[in-house]
């Protein structure tokens, strides 16, 4: 077992510093399109599973369905998602993505692929894999202990 000393701290100070930077950088890049980082998450949402409802988007969004709905609001006034009224329960309406909003989040998609490789630029593919493979150990490290901790309480 690691104990907790100048390594150890050296390494959470360098994972919130990497944090830092890729979040500056990416504020950076969302800004172009004038949209939130939660309002492109929500648009990266309904692209993996279309026709969700107000109520599952905010479920997976963490939010409320208040939360949810000025969202969506901002995005139908932009022309990237659509409100669809259930075909059995008008009570219930779907969200969807429009063809803009569709072609918004593919290209959002290539450019930060781009973005993301020039971060790594500097690496090798076999520091990337290896850099992986530890960062993926102390994620489930992580995750263990608070299971651990959940479990005790």
């Amino acid at each position: 077992m690691l104990h907790f000393n100048n390594n150890a701290q050296d390494l959470f100070e360098e994972i919130a510093a990497i944090k830092r930077a890729i979040q500056s950088s990416r504020r950076h890049l969302l800004s172009q399109y004038n949209l939130t980082r939660p309002q492109i998450e929500f648009l990266f949402v309904i692209s993996h599973k279309s026709h969700q409802t107000i109520g599952e988007l905010a479920s997976t969004m963490g939010i409320t369905n208040g939360g949810a709905t000025q969202m969506i609001e901002v995005m139908v006034r932009r022309d990237l998602i659509e409100r669809i009224e259930d075909s059995h329960d008008r009570r219930v309406t779907h969200v969807v993505l429009t063809e803009s909003g569709k072609a918004f989040t593919t290209d959002l998609r290539k450019r930060h692929g781009v973005f993301m490789a020039k971060l790594l630029d500097g690496l090798s593919q076999e520091e990337i894999t290896n850099l992986t493979m530890l960062m993926r150990k102390v994620r489930c490290s992580i995750e263990s202990n608070q299971e651990e901790s959940k479990s005790k309480e």
